[in-house]
């Protein structure tokens, strides 16, 4: 069995706010997961508390509004 090309594909374009979650909390603990976390605070996509701002839809970042 073959697993995915990108195991943290799931964090690099989150689709839901549990999905940030996770990597917020995962953050505290895992320093790939901490430089995914700071990238999306940088980026736009979630703000310094975990709330999501955008949300990958399988093509682009689509703003939460």
């Amino acid at each position: 069995m073959k697993g995915p090309a990108d195991p943290l594909e799931w964090a690099k374009r989150p689709r839901s706010h549990t999905a940030m979650q996770a990597i917020r909390n995962g953050a505290r603990r895992d320093r790939k997961l901490r430089a995914i976390y700071q990238e999306h605070i940088a980026s736009g996509v979630c703000d310094d508390r975990g709330n999501l701002r955008q949300v990958w839809d399988g093509r682009c970042w689509q703003d939460l509004a």
